[in-house]
């Protein structure tokens, strides 16, 4: 079997929201921990990228076997975060052959989408696996080791798009209907279904 590691960001400040999300409960538990706990079910090592409230964000994680990475230049965007995760992963005594990417705001995301993601990247390991919510592609993605070097050079907000397009004749994408929500804003949360899928 492919190893597959686990990358979580969970480093914004959610301006928008006006507090921490990561940090909100949700069935019983904060966002951060319920993506983690999800996301562990899948990979062998996860790496939570923190930034923002690092040290509350660390509590909430309290006993699970991962591994928080803070970021420095969190605050400078999205890449910065997964170009400091992907940085570690690439020093790994032992290789990996891909990385699930997740969100710490994408609280119906939970294992079994994961694993409905992973599987078909298994079908197809040199492929890169996105997320399809309707009007948008993205997160959960997963990345195969190829493409470790040039995600430790992204930077801005941006993410990993300009690296997708690059790379689109080799992206295959599933739909994710759980994926397409998340939480931007305090409206978002009250749209919130008390109890996320299994």
């Amino acid at each position: 079997m492919p190893r597959l590691a686990g990358v979580l960001l969970a480093a914004g400040a959610a301006r928008r929201y006006g507090r921490p999300k990561q940090l909100e409960r949700h069935a019983g538990q904060t966002l951060v921990r319920g993506a983690a706990e999800a996301a562990l079910a899948l990979t062998g090592t996860l790496i939570v990228v923190t930034g923002s409230e690092a040290e509350a964000v660390e509590d909430a994680l309290a006993g699970l076997p991962l591994h928080c990475l803070h970021c420095a230049d969190w605050a400078l965007g999205m890449g910065h975060s997964m170009a400091a995760a992907f940085r570690v992963l690439t020093r790994a005594p032992e290789p990996f052959d891909g990385a699930l990417l997740c969100l710490a705001d994408q609280p119906l995301v939970r294992e079994a989408a994961l694993r409905r993601l992973v599987s078909a990247w298994l079908e197809r390991p040199e492929a890169v696996l996105v997320s399809d919510y309707g009007a948008q592609r993205g997160p959960p993605a997963v990345f195969p080791a190829r493409l470790f070097p040039a995600l430790t050079q992204l930077e801005g907000d941006a993410g990993a798009r300009s690296l997708l397009r690059e790379q689109h004749e080799n992206v295959r994408a599933i739909e994710m209907p759980e994926a397409r929500f998340d939480i931007d804003t305090p409206a978002d949360w009250a749209r919130l279904p008390a109890d996320p899928p299994r």
